[in-house]
């Protein structure tokens, strides 16, 4: 079975749903800048601050920009964590390591997405409002987690397998690769979008010649050696990236 293929495959359409959230929780936080940005103008300058700001930031707001952008920080692997041990262990155990870790973090997440389920359900049914001049009701508050933690678990399991097929069968390009490929179709449909409706309000998109690619490309040689040089000191594969990048960006007959 092809294992690549088919975890790409299941990504895409995760990925897809890991930009909306994304997106809504850019919102949420450019809302939140706003909001606060409005009171302390108001506050300070009219002496008439806005009453509501901290129940509508802390449990709406806030809430909304971590647990809708989760999902897709983890894809980008732009989570905080340690690697001060597993860096130096060989690459398959690494990956059979990133399995055991992962089945603990599914569990974790998945009691969280129970009890914010369950706190939805209950101050659905029972309609609780917060105290305070507005009563604002408190189920979108418990609701944001079980959604967006439902787009961070099927990633978590997508991971979990992807590290679980390296382990074992030492295809070390299942665990990432699948990833990649999903967010770069994504790109390329967005780009061919933005293009189009560019030259519809008659505006002429700047396209770098074969050989301004290539320049580029010289030019940035020794910043991709120095990259490929501390990948490999960390026993990361970083010739192998850099390669599989080539590869896919070589322009084709």
């Amino acid at each position: 079975m092809d294992w690549k293929h088919l975890l790409a495959k299941l990504e895409r359409p995760l990925a897809l749903l890991e930009r909306v959230g994304l997106f809504v929780a850019g919102l949420a936080f450019a809302a939140m800048m706003l909001v606060t940005v409005a009171d302390v103008v108001l506050r300070y300058a009219l002496n008439a601050p806005l009453s509501w700001t901290f129940e509508l930031i802390s449990s709406y707001l806030m809430v909304g920009a971590f647990f809708l952008a989760v999902s897709a920080t983890q894809a980008r692997r732009q989570h905080v964590y340690v690697d001060i041990l597993a860096r130096h262990l060989p690459e398959r155990l690494r990956c059979a390591l990133a399995v055991a870790s992962g089945c603990a973090v599914i569990l974790l997440f998945a009691l969280i997405w129970w009890t914010g389920a369950e706190g939805f359900l209950s101050a659905w049914q029972k309609n609780l409002v917060m105290d305070g001049e507005i009563p604002w009701p408190r189920w979108p508050t418990y609701l944001l987690i079980p959604v967006g933690l439902g787009l961070m678990l099927p990633r978590l399991v997508l991971e979990l397998a992807g590290d679980a097929i390296a382990a074992v069968t030492g295809d070390l390009r299942t665990a990432s690769e699948g990833a990649n490929q999903a967010v770069c179709a994504i790109a390329d449909q967005q780009e061919a979008a933005a293009v189009t409706a560019m030259e519809a309000l008659g505006a002429k998109p700047w396209r770098l010649s074969a050989a301004e690619k290539a320049d580029l490309v010289r030019r940035l040689a020794p910043v991709h050696d120095d990259w490929v040089k501390r990948m490999n000191e960390r026993k990361l594969p970083g010739s192998q990236t850099l390669d599989a990048w080539r590869a896919a960006s070589a322009p084709r007959s």
